[in-house]
């Protein structure tokens, strides 16, 4: 299913027709006719069936409400109403685009967060994730809802703003604003606070992420791109020549090997990189040349030992019917000489 499908792609959920149900499907229906069909963030669509069914074993989360647990039918989870509708809050905080199965990879519908973050009363998550879904913004005076299709002015307390950069700038368009104050944002990003950047910006979308606490391992909530917070640079692995964590890797992290000598680092990075990429194909070759050698010589001894056995095997078949012919002619000529000599003389 592709993300441009229509809700209607979606199929039934197994879901009761109760008042929460029509108010999340209500939602889902303002979202998508104005969107025209099309969300701009996150689709609607999802990689497996949106159902579940309802099912006499406890919550895998919190051992309790057996009464309520539900089984997820891409992975055969349970989990009930309350652990899921955290998980999703959870998720929605943290801007999350699209939300996953708690237990597994597969993506969960717009139209059943909505119904669990109904179901559990948390409707000011609802009302924020129908917000994401639908692209609208928060007014950056009084956190008011603004419909993307107001153009950036509030209706609460009428500041005017830009709803691309959510900047106040009027009058001024968004490059030259920007420019005036991406300066400054590069240099606080840049600067050290408590050991560490005060902000790293994403490699894929360039938002400017913060670090809590822990490694340097970073998972943009944005993009779901893997990053290293200390250098900024995206994560990656290829077979053969190493990953983000290997100091002669091109792919390494700058600060693992001669983070002061860039150009030493540079140099021998690649041509260690540049050595294995010439040395796999010249294994390949010798391997193939090897595996050549040892057919030339195999296959005389081969072809040989197979003629031996072809001449053996014809030579035994022969010999009993010589022998056998030799036995039978001796009798014959000892049956004419004595029927010679057992003739009466003349």
């Amino acid at each position: 299913m592709t993300a441009g499908a229509t809700i209607e792609a979606l199929g039934p959920l197994r879901l009761s027709a109760n008042k929460s149900h029509a108010d999340a499907e209500q939602i889902l229906e303002v979202v998508v006719e104005e969107l025209g069909g099309e969300h701009t963030g996150v689709s609607c669509t999802v990689d497996l069936p949106p159902a579940v069914t309802k099912n006499s074993s406890p919550c895998e989360i919190c051992f309790s409400g057996e009464d309520k647990s539900k089984r997820r039918e891409c992975c055969g989870v349970f989990v009930c109403t309350l652990c899921f509708a955290e998980y999703l809050e959870r998720k929605v905080t943290r801007c999350v685009a699209r939300i996953e199965c708690p237990n597994c990879d597969k993506f969960v519908s717009d139209r059943l967060v909505l119904q669990i973050l109904e179901e559990s009363g948390r409707t000011q998550v609802r009302d924020e994730f129908a917000r994401q879904i639908r692209g609208d913004k928060r007014c950056p005076r009084c956190a008011t809802i603004v419909v993307q299709y107001d153009g950036g002015k509030c209706p609460h307390c009428f500041l005017v703003w830009c709803f691309r950069c959510d900047a106040n700038h009027e009058g001024v368009s968004c490059d030259l604003y920007s420019s005036s104050h991406l300066s400054q944002l590069k240099s606080w990003a840049k600067s050290i606070s408590e050991g560490q950047w005060n902000a790293q910006k994403c490699p894929r979308c360039k938002i400017y992420i913060q670090r809590a606490s822990g490694c340097d391992h970073m998972n943009c909530a944005h993009c779901r791109t893997h990053f290293c917070y200390r250098c900024g640079g995206q994560l990656r692995h290829m077979k053969f020549f190493g990953d983000h964590y290997s100091k002669l890797s091109v792919f390494g992290c700058k600060y693992r090997y001669k983070p002061n000598k860039p150009f030493q680092r540079k140099l021998i990075r690649s041509a260690v990189f540049l050595g294995r990429l010439i040395a796999i194909p010249l294994a390949g070759i010798g391997a193939l040349c090897g595996l050549t050698v040892v057919a030339l010589l195999a296959l005389p001894m081969y072809a040989g030992y197979h003629v031996h056995k072809h001449f053996m095997s014809c030579f035994g078949r022969r010999s009993p019917s010589s022998s056998s012919s030799q036995e039978s002619k001796a009798p014959e000529g000892k049956v004419k000489a004595e029927k010679a000599n057992n003739s009466p003389d003349p």
